[in-house]
Parts: structure tokens; sequence; C-alpha cells
């Protein structure tokens, strides 16, 4: 087990790496872009990539959820040829879809006026962007999480980075970030295909159709788990807008992102390390080695939480000040709710592991769905006369629904040990954390640099709050030491004779 959780810390620091590094480029960009744009070319822009990103995973979740779910079991039987045949011989249709009828569409046939050639691009950038995922699912599988890491972040350098040089020093206006974007695309993609080896993995004649509709039996019901997922979390920004308008829109939305931001950095990169594992310790280990693995992922999940949760509440005001301005303070009557919702939800990844491990994806259509119908009664309900308050309480009911339906199904697939005696002690070092952290927002310094202290404060009050709690025992910081020594051995090059 002890080499289970060094493999997923090892490839979680360079998903870590990817993530932060994608955050800092959007954030860097977002001065830059907002310069250069008009109001209305920026919506354009914010259009056509939303649309992008949202719409993508329509059409390669299918794939990815199913390379990561059976590549351990034809590893296994040292059938990876195959695994690879089926899963990749969809891509060269869907570009030919795309590229071949939808793109001419666009550009001869649409009434799309002055947008006609962003669009355009939207739709090449789509169209690679999914063989793009598919590929990158299978650095995930593979645990080549430096080389993820690194074509990860090309593109969205390209996007990003490239994009705002081209917007701002060669006058291509919003263009030039979907020039820059398809271009890292088109260098990537063929980088893809050398370092995973396609040429001497894929052969067209050992494509399985059996193995085809496995993969749809299996991940075709995802998609739209993600259009639920999509409805579950974004609705409640349309409704507010429709009965109280745009002003709460803002105020609401700026507490979300800055929720769920604070969470997802940390987060995301855990699970993109975890998932392979997960499969290949169920596949290879066994049902009893996984319920261990996922008992330990939770507590790990709770040590990152839960002292989060309790510093977002208590530093709420200081946050929204440093971050925004004044005109958002009232937002701040929404982040006590969006914290436990959003707590609930990312704390729920772990047993719907269930439902993957076991093949039962379709019942992962019941917790989401559920979810969102509650979500939307409850907001038309509450929001006319409540307003954005009420929509953050509404997601947290929301999200509470959402993990009880989901733990009692999976409970019949795959026992969930959840730690309660350390989720107790993680809980105890959070709350003197937070007593400190209280005293401390009394004092009266401002800025960043004030809120960058009673971080790192709060952080070392927590960790040695736990601890005197034995939340972490002499045993447990000789394994952490000796799996951050593994993951930065393997993590970082080796030194020359010459360093």
């Amino acid at each position: 087990m002890t080499n289970r959780i060094v493999q997923i810390g090892r490839d979680s620091t360079w998903y870590l790496i990817a993530q932060a590094g994608y955050a800092l480029m959007g954030l860097v960009s977002i001065p830059i872009l907002t310069r250069v744009f008009s109001p209305s070319q920026y919506g354009i822009y914010s259009l056509v990539s939303i649309t992008i990103v949202l719409v993508t995973p329509i059409f390669y979740i299918s794939f990815t959820t199913s390379l990561i779910r059976f590549f351990p079991e034809y590893e296994k039987k040292g059938d990876l040829q195959t695994l690879y045949s089926t899963g990749l011989r969809y891509i060269p249709h869907f570009l030919a879809a795309t590229l071949l009828i939808a793109l001419p569409i666009a550009a001869f046939a649409l009434p799309l006026g002055d947008s006609r050639t962003v669009v355009c691009l939207g739709i090449a950038i789509f169209a690679l962007f999914v063989p793009f995922f598919i590929m990158l699912t299978l650095f995930q599988v593979n645990q080549k999480a430096a080389q993820y890491a690194m074509l990860f972040l090309i593109v969205y350098a390209g996007r990003y980075l490239v994009g705002a040089a081209l917007a701002k020093w060669a006058g291509t206006g919003v263009n030039g970030i979907f020039i820059a974007w398809l271009g890292a695309l088109l260098l990537v993609i063929p980088l893809e295909l050398i370092l995973l080896r396609i040429p001497g993995k894929f052969r067209w004649h050992r494509y399985s159709p059996r193995l085809m509709k496995e993969f749809f039996s299996y991940g075709f019901v995802l998609i739209f788990v993600n259009i639920s997922v999509n409805i579950l979390t974004s609705a409640d920004r349309y409704m507010v807008q429709a009965f109280r308008g745009s002003a709460e829109v803002g105020l609401y939305s700026v507490v979300y992102t800055l929720v769920v931001d604070a969470f997802s950095i940390m987060l995301w990169a855990i699970q993109l390390g975890a998932a392979p594992v997960v499969m290949k310790t169920f596949e290879n280990d066994g049902e009893a080695a996984t319920q261990t693995l996922l008992s330990q992922l939770t507590r790990y999940l709770l040590i990152l939480l839960i002292p989060s949760s309790i510093g977002l509440y208590l530093l709420r005001v200081r946050i929204i000040s440093v971050l925004t301005s004044a005109k958002y303070l009232p937002s701040t009557k929404a982040v006590l709710p969006l914290v436990l919702g959003i707590f609930l939800y990312n704390l729920a990844w772990v047993p719907t592991y269930a439902f993957y491990v076991r093949k039962r994806t379709k019942l992962t259509l019941i917790p989401v769905v559920t979810a969102a119908i509650v979500n939307i009664g409850l907001n038309f309900w509450l929001i006319p006369k409540y307003g954005f308050a009420a929509a953050a309480w509404n997601t947290m009911i929301a999200y509470l629904v959402y993990i009880v339906i989901l733990v009692s199904l999976t409970e019949r697939l795959l026992h969930w040990e959840f730690p309660f005696k350390e989720a107790f002690k993680v809980l105890a070092a959070s709350v003197v954390m937070g007593v400190g952290v209280f005293f401390l927002n009394k004092v009266h310094i401002h800025g960043i640099g004030a809120l960058i202290l009673m971080i790192v404060v709060g952080g070392a009050i927590y960790i040695a709050a736990l601890v005197a709690f034995r939340g972490i025992s002499r045993k447990e910081f000789e394994f952490a030491r000796k799996t951050i020594s593994r993951v930065l051995s393997r993590a970082l090059p080796p030194k020359s004779e010459n360093d």
C-alpha cells in the first residue's frame, strides 16, 4: 500500500505543477486581455472559449474514462495493442466529421457575420482538443505525469501567453488568442503521438467491436453525467440573473469561483494521480486493498479540506477585500454555504470510485440528476425572495443530497471506510487553528502581505495542533519523509557529476 501512495504522490506533484501553471497563466492573461479588448470583444472571446470547454468533454469523456478503467485489465492480459487500437480508432472519424463537414458549413453557409473567423478557429480547436485529451489520458494511465504536465502547459501557454502577446503586440485582436491556441495543439498532438509511440501500438485491424461496445456501455452515460454536473454547478447563476439581475450574479460568482479555485488546484492534482492507481489496485490487488487505499485518500483529503474550509470562512472579509474591492463585500454572506457545499462535493469523489471499479457507471446519473433537480427547484422557490444568498444555501443542500444518495448507492458496491477517528483529530486541530486565526484577524494590518502572513501562521498552528492531537504519528512522519524523498527523487532529474 505504501508504494501505491508513493505513486499517487509522485504523479500528483506533476499534476499540481500543471494546474498551478495553468491557473497562473490564466491570471496573468486577464489584465492584458481586458486592456486590449473592449467588453464586447472580451465577451466574444469568453463565449467561444467557454463553449469549447463545455462541449469538448461530451465527445471524449466516454473514451477517457474507459481507458482509465480498462487499461489495467488489458495490461494484465498483455493486450494493450487492442486497447490502443480500439480507443484511438474513433479519432480519425471524429476529425473527418468536424473538419470536413462542420468547419466548411461554418465557413461558407452559416450567417455568422464578423464572428465567422473566430467561430471557424473555435471549431478547429474543438476538433483537435478531443484527440489531445484522449491521448493525454494515455499519459495518465501509463503514469507518465511529467510528460502530461509538460504537454498540458504547452497548450495553455499557447492559449494564454502567446495568444495575449499576439493580441497586444501583433494587433490580431480576438483571433490571435485562438490562432495561438490552435498552433499549440498542432505542435503538441504530434509530440503526443511520438512520446506515446502510437505508430507502434496502433493497428487498424486490431480494433475490437466488443471492446468498443464495452467502452460505450461503460462511458456513454458519463456524457449525461457531465451535462448534469454542468447544470448542477452553473444553472444557479443563470437563475440569479433571471430573478435578481447581473449585479447579484457578480456577487455570487466571485465567491463561487474563489471557493472552487481554493480547493481545486490541490484536489485536481490528487484526483488525476489517484485514478489510475485505484483502478490498478482493484484489478491487481482486489477489493480489500482498494477499500484501504480509498480510506487513506479520504484521510488525506480531510487533512486538506477541513482547515481550508475553516480558514476561508474566518478570512472571508479579508480575502474578498484583497482580491476584489469593497463593492464585492456583500458577497461574503455566500461564503459559508458555498464552503460547506463544495467541501461535500469534493469529498464525494472518493466513494464515486465504487461505480467505476465495478463498471456500474449508469448509477452515477442518479445522485447528480437528483441533486440538480433539488437545486433548480429550491432556486425557483427561494432566489426571487432572498437573492444570491439563497442560491448559495440551495447549492449546499443540493450537494448534501448528492453525497447522501451517492454513499447509499455505492455502499452496496464497495464499502467506503470513512476514517471517523482521524477526521475528529483533523477537526480538533483545525478548530485550534481557527481560534488562532480568529484573534490574529483582529490585528489591524491590511493588504496581501497581511493575508499571506495569516495563512502561513494559521498553517503552522494547524500542523502543530495536528501533531499534538496525534493526527500524524511519528511513524506517519517517517512515512511522509520517505514518501517525499521518493517523490522528489523520481520527479526531479538526477544530478550530474559536475553539479
